[in-house]
């Protein structure tokens, strides 16, 4: 992400100095997370920790017969730097089996059908990565406005974390940068 073009836009913006110091260091911050980790790294975690939507009717790629509220993992999950899980995704399995371990506060380049994997990965605390299996990332509803951080200029969600069994078809999918 180009965080640069996003500080200048920020010292644009007609906010208070509380509130431009507060957008400055979540863009810092985010800037450093993503730096510290590597593609490597990245890798490693996205073939331990996969990806999981809730079902509901107006998922895109899921469609009706998902609508159940239940978790699914997503499929086809191959390439890491321009992949949106939930938008090119597709439901695997029902996820079963999964207990919660953890929640963040996520930043986004995308709204949620489009997020990246990557994003999410290196915005975790290692502790909680360590222990994941999956995620997914709270969708409250359709209206992106409310998710959107215009300040900031970041979609901002939270995402959940869990530890549990992958399907060991997922288990072995192959991930790229």
């Amino acid at each position: 992400m180009n965080y640069d073009v996003q500080l200048m836009f920020l010292g644009m913006k007609n906010i208070s100095k509380k509130r431009y110091e507060q957008c400055r260091q979540i863009l810092m911050s985010l800037q450093e997370q993503e730096k510290a980790m590597s593609e490597e790294e990245i890798i490693a975690y996205a073939k331990k920790i996969k990806p999981v939507l809730r079902g509901f009717d107006r998922l895109i790629g899921f469609g009706s017969s998902f609508a159940d509220g239940d978790l699914y993992w997503v499929g086809y999950f191959k390439l890491l730097h321009n992949y949106r899980y939930s938008y090119n995704g597709h439901p695997f399995a029902k996820a079963e089996g999964l207990e919660e371990i953890g929640r963040i506060k996520t930043y986004h380049q995308y709204h949620d059908f489009q997020s990246y994997v990557k994003e999410v990965l290196w915005q975790c605390p290692k502790e909680i990565l360590d222990k994941a299996c999956a995620f997914e990332i709270v969708v409250p509803g359709y209206e992106v406005e409310e998710q959107y951080d215009k300040d900031v200029g970041l979609f901002c969600y939270t995402t959940v974390f869990y530890e549990g069994k992958i399907p060991s078809a997922l288990a072995n999918e192959e991930i790229k940068w």
